[in-house]
């Protein structure tokens, strides 16, 4: 998974950019997102951060909203084994490990096992997110993080 993350960071800008997330459908801001391109809070600074947001790829089965598909890499320049079979792997086993995880702790609840049910879903609205910070190289001493 670090190897394809790498692989798709080392891409040129104009290849990360034909796999924008503007290019996804709804809110489902899938593909990639380009450093400083994403402000959580008026009157701050952007995030200075590369992003990719794959997810599952269905549609939304029940409809809930529009699911664009995943927007991933260009065979051709990152392979799907390196990127494509790791992510989506990786995504069904911490999906899984979720789903685990859940049932853990409603065993520890007085309200019964099925405390959480209403929250599972075969339709999650979950997605990993690749985020890469590139190196502060500034000397300024209010850049120094603590």
């Amino acid at each position: 998974m670090f190897k394809g993350s790498e692989s798709l960071l080392k891409l040129p800008l104009e290849e990360k950019m034909r796999r924008d997330r503007s290019h996804s459908i709804g809110a489902s801001h899938r593909g990639y997102k380009l450093i400083g391109n994403q402000v959580l809070q008026e009157e701050t600074l952007a995030d200075l951060n590369q992003q990719r947001n794959p997810s599952h790829d269905a549609r939304s089965p029940k409809k809930r909203f529009p699911m664009s598909p995943n927007i991933w890499p260009n065979p051709f320049h990152v392979s799907e084994d390196v990127f494509r079979k790791s992510m989506t792997e990786y995504y069904s086993k911490i999906y899984a490990l979720t789903l685990q995880v859940l049932d853990i702790l409603s065993a520890g609840t007085p309200y019964g096992r099925d405390i959480f049910k209403e929250f599972r879903s075969d339709d999650p609205v979950a997605a990993l997110r690749l985020l890469h910070y590139p190196p502060d190289r500034s000397n300024r001493p209010e850049a120094v993080r603590r």
